[in-house]
């Protein structure tokens, strides 16, 4: 072992009670988020999904039963997410409710992360991997201090309608290149005798702006973007009603918000609506995903459209989640009432 890798996943935290919202997640995470881990060209980290204790037993046991087979997966019961996996206390709450991998493996990870550079990436539960993300950070992976990485480019896929003229039972992808840093893959690395907490506290998208960029003579103390071969995407992130902070979500609901007025007028003459077919043939070879599985998500979504937008309101502002006026009213609009309806709503 020569870094310590470990990936750091929530699901449903603070939110058990919101089933429909859940299994919905359940999909989400089945079709997209699993896979692209499972079938990494680098098989060597821990990976730790920590998910609200009081999972309703049907939708736990569904958990349990993905990832039960790989002992590197660990899945538990916990609202805690520790700062860092070097703290003395990072793990207690996962002996105390690990619903399933090795405790044992859990424990060589963090006594390893004492005398190893230790890296740390964070994946939402509906967000995958380029299948070869893991090897390529690993590869770069040893800093004497510290370093960042996060993606170059991402695509986004869509269960909802991108383009009003283009129905497809799979969705849609679009691909984007930002400036800032997102959430997906977001790595941070850090050597032997530093701490995370030695490191720059910024929000995601601030990143760019405070840490510089790699070059030939910087390699340490910086930001270096996830690059694969040939321009491809190194993250893919869901964009649906499930999503936390709704950024890019395009919800067909009574009336559109004005955020999803710009956003599909951005896309509305974008080369990416013409590249529909070869976008999604690269999606197992990129990440490991299937049509069929993202056509069987996006099935669940629709035929519950409804209900998980009610339950999505309703999780608006619980711990660890978003709280945006935007996002209560694109939600509303799904269900069809005014904007004070869905902001009454969010706050029941």
């Amino acid at each position: 072992m020569n870094v310590v890798h470990v990936v750091q996943t929530r699901f449903m935290q603070f939110q058990p009670q919101l089933s429909q919202l859940g299994w919905a997640r359940f999909y989400l995470f089945r079709a997209i988020t699993l896979p692209s881990m499972l079938l990494q060209t680098n098989q060597d980290f821990l990976w730790i999904i920590r998910a609200d204790p009081n999972l309703n037993n049907e939708l736990k046991s569904a958990m349990k039963e993905l990832v039960k087979d790989y002992p590197n997966i660990a899945l538990s019961g916990s609202n805690t997410n520790p700062e860092g996996f070097k703290c003395s206390n990072c793990i207690e709450d996962l002996k105390d409710n690990l619903w399933s991998g090795s405790w044992e493996m859990i424990e060589s990870y963090w006594e390893a992360a004492k005398t190893h550079t230790v890296l740390e990436t964070r994946l939402d539960a509906d967000d995958a991997l380029w299948l070869g993300y893991i090897d390529w950070i690993q590869t770069r992976g040893n800093v004497e201090h510290w370093k960042v990485w996060c993606p170059e480019n991402h695509l986004e896929w869509h269960s909802g309608r991108v383009w009003r003229n283009r129905t497809s039972e799979k969705g849609s992808l679009i691909g984007l290149h930002l400036p800032h840093c997102v959430t997906a893959g977001l790595t941070w690395g850090y050597g032997v005798g530093t701490d995370l907490h030695d490191t720059p506290t910024h929000k995601h998208e601030q990143i760019h702006k405070h840490v510089p960029a790699c070059a030939k003579n910087t390699t340490d103390q910086c930001l270096l973007r996830v690059t694969p071969p040939d321009q491809m995407p190194s993250v893919l992130r869901a964009r649906t009603l499930t999503s936390a902070g709704m950024e890019h979500v395009l919800a067909d609901g009574k009336s559109e918000t004005p955020a999803e007025e710009s956003f599909r007028k951005k896309l509305r003459h974008s080369s990416w609506q013409n590249s529909q077919e070869e976008l999604f043939e690269g999606m197992m070879f990129v990440f490991g995903i299937s049509d069929v599985d993202l056509q069987e998500t996006k099935e669940f979504l629709e035929d519950h459209k409804a209900e998980i937008a009610m339950e999505a309101l309703k999780g608006q502002c619980t711990k660890g989640h978003s709280c945006k006026n935007e996002t209560k009213l694109l939600l509303n609009n799904v269900l069809g009432g005014s904007k004070e309806d869905g902001i009454n709503q969010a706050s029941k």
